[in-house]
């Protein structure tokens, strides 16, 4: 998907915000190639509480040279 908005919709970064306890949903960040950028507090609502949230970050160099 990533590769897809890099090269046909020109897009120069992808952000990938998830909760920070959702450690599934890092782990797919993670394997994806993106990288851990750090921690936004209150950046994520969740069931009417606000929680801290993980920011992961692709840019096309991530993939040059992987499976995208």
């Amino acid at each position: 998907v990533a590769q897809f908005g890099f090269q046909q919709v020109g897009l120069r970064r992808v952000e990938i915000v998830v909760a920070v306890e959702n450690w599934a949903s890092r782990r797919v960040a993670q394997n994806a190639g993106a990288h851990f950028e750090g921690i936004l507090r209150n950046r994520v609502r969740l069931a009417g509480d606000n929680v801290d949230a993980a920011m992961h970050s692709l840019i096309p160099e991530d993939l040059q040279g992987g499976d995208g």
